[in-house]
């Protein structure tokens, strides 16, 4: 039986490159989430949770706007230069690549712009403390380096699913080493949020050298040398993409903003140490993202569609399952270990469980979004998220009011459930109708 089951895993991996890739990325960023977790422990010790709350308010504003006006060209990088690869067009590829980088640049310019402007206006609105909102001001620098994520497609394209993930190590043992300094020397909480700004930054500069020495690798350094024609095709799907990921800010950002504003500072605090017990199935969500995203891409433009199809339902499938053991093992221990961080009572073990279950989700349809984005169906995505996010809104507020923080993270796995679906469902009309018009 044992032999069957290891037979059939190996000739997963061998049948499918991506899978190979995901594996590489996901036990080099557990690793990362590992050390994460130790430092999160080592900063509830030395701040607390209100401390930790501050922390996450930061990086949530900045995230905010980074979410509405940056571009982030990732998804267009990937798609278009997977189509370019295939072609063998090293010129349009480059095209691809300024161009994108043109749009990053400026919009990551009018982000900054924008978030500075509005400091006290959000802070009023969803009642920031006065000590967060002094801190803010220095978080903005990490705006300009937001382009970073861009940079990240190139690694793609170039097959390099580890050189990411090793600098988020690096970084995780630094910001590690950071906190055990301050919580050994008692510093205060201006301390560790300075340090955490800092590593950040040099996580996000050391990005970018290697997404240049990949360019290097790939003849595109010169990209910039290249004339831009017009190109409809790409800024528009571009547009859309960015545009739906603001339309999608509900469902990240917005929701820690509303957590902050319905349940005070205490429960986002406990909101964000219990994400870090999701941290190993983000890692598996962001390793089978980066890696499953390229693939897709290229059976689109070689048009194996229904090889795209069945490799997003085996991954639905495979992580779903995963997901609620992993979530009833919360459930069942939590009262042995949970103390450490929070106290271990039935309803936090309940969050901790329900939390797992909305990002075992996330992961098991995080296919489904990228087939649909590799289909190009990204105008379409708008009046579904408009759709969806609307009742989430509702959603959110009215559970959040009657049952607290468990009532905000099962509005989050309904709002999941239901974009999923729709997309689904979607795709299948579509292709349906493309192959019946074939015939």
């Amino acid at each position: 039986m044992f032999k069957n089951i290891i037979k059939k895993v190996k000739g997963a991996f061998k049948e499918h490159d991506f899978l190979k890739n995901a594996f590489s990325i996901f036990y080099l960023q557990t690793i990362s989430s590992i050390i994460g977790f130790v430092s999160t422990f080592l900063l509830l010790k030395a701040i607390g949770v209100s401390g930790i709350g501050i922390i996450a308010i930061l990086t949530t504003y900045v995230n905010f706007y980074i979410g509405i006006f940056s571009f982030q060209s990732y998804s267009a990088i990937i798609k278009f230069g997977q189509e370019a690869k295939h072609h063998n067009d090293i010129l349009l590829l480059k095209t691809y690549i300024k161009r994108a980088f043109i749009q990053d640049v400026i919009s990551s310019l009018i982000t900054l712009i924008v978030a500075f402007s509005c400091i006290k206006l959000t802070s009023d609105y969803f009642e920031i403390t006065n000590e967060a909102q002094k801190y803010i001001y220095i978080y903005l620098i990490l705006i300009p380096f937001s382009i970073f994520r861009s940079v990240s497609a190139i690694l793609r394209l170039n097959n390099d699913f580890t050189t990411g993930p090793t600098i988020a190590i690096t970084s995780s043992v630094l910001r590690l080493i950071s906190i055990s300094v301050g919580t050994i020397l008692n510093f205060s909480l201006s301390y560790f949020i300075i340090s955490e700004l800092i590593i950040g930054v040099l996580g996000y500069v050391l990005h970018i050298i290697v997404g240049a020495i990949c360019l290097k690798k790939m003849n595109c350094l010169d990209f910039f040398k290249v004339k831009l024609n017009r190109d409809k095709k790409f800024t528009h799907f571009n547009i859309y993409n960015n545009l739906v990921s603001t339309l999608d800010l509900p469902t990240g950002h917005l929701t820690n903003f509303i957590i902050n504003k319905l349940l005070g500072v205490e429960v986002f605090g406990v909101f964000t140490i219990i994400s870090k017990f999701g941290a190993i199935f983000n890692q598996l969500i962001s390793a089978l993202t980066q890696s499953l995203f390229p693939e897709l891409s290229k059976l689109v433009a070689e048009r194996q569609i229904n090889l795209a199809f069945k490799i997003v339902k085996k991954t639905f499938f495979v992580i779903s399952i995963i997901g609620f053991l992993v979530s009833s093992i919360f459930m069942l221990t939590h009262k042995f270990w949970l103390f450490y961080l929070i106290p271990a009572t039935t309803y936090n073990g309940y969050t901790l469980s329900i939390y797992t279950i909305y990002l075992s989700i996330t992961g098991a349809v995080a296919g489904v979004h990228l087939l649909f984005v590799s289909l190009n169906f990204v105008k379409y995505n708008i009046p579904i998220v408009i759709f969806c996010n609307a009742i989430y809104i509702v959603l959110l507020i009215l559970l959040s009011n009657w049952f607290g923080l468990i009532g905000a993270i099962g509005a989050l796995l309904l709002q999941s459930i239901l974009i999923s679906s729709i997309k689904y469902f979607f795709m299948l009309k579509k292709v349906k109708e493309v192959k019946l018009s074939n015939v």
